[in-house]
């Protein structure tokens, strides 16, 4: 099974993950029901943020998985955010995020990000996953959420 990856460079690209998006977070850890729309809305809105990096992994011409970030400036310089991670359910546990992720760290050190960071469950594979690639959990920053 050959896996490519590459990086999208078209929001029509990125927006044909909408049903990828869908089984995979239909599935465990998330057990999220995404309407098509819902997704495609989600997609469509992170194809269109400035800064935007996304990469695509393939089988054959089949995406089955992709990475959409974008860059968010700080103190430190610019920094990308990491909106999604998405892999197909049968693809994952199989090195397909782990090289998605090295695709996208490689596209913004190009351009000149310092750092990426994202949102993702405290513990857990997800987690667990996210630590093997080098990422640290802060110690200091919390996520607050307000239903409006």
């Amino acid at each position: 099974m050959l896996i490519t990856t590459r990086r999208l460079s078209d929001s029509a690209e990125v927006c044909q993950a909408s049903s990828l998006f869908r089984n995979a977070y239909a599935e465990a850890p998330w057990y999220e029901t995404w309407t098509e729309l819902a997704a495609h809305e989600r997609l469509l809105e992170l194809a269109g943020m400035p800064g935007r990096i996304a990469v695509g992994a393939y089988v054959e011409s089949r995406m089955i998985g992709i990475t959409v970030g974008f860059t968010q400036s700080n103190v430190r310089g610019k920094s990308l955010y990491i909106a999604e991670v998405v892999v197909e359910p049968y693809y994952q546990a199989k090195g397909v995020g782990r090289r998605l992720l090295e695709v996208m760290q490689q596209e913004a050190k190009a351009e000149g990000h310092v750092g990426a960071w994202l949102v993702t469950r405290g513990e857990g594979r997800t987690a667990e996953f996210y630590r093997k690639l080098d990422f640290t959990q802060s110690e200091s920053l919390r996520i607050f959420n307000l239903m409006l």
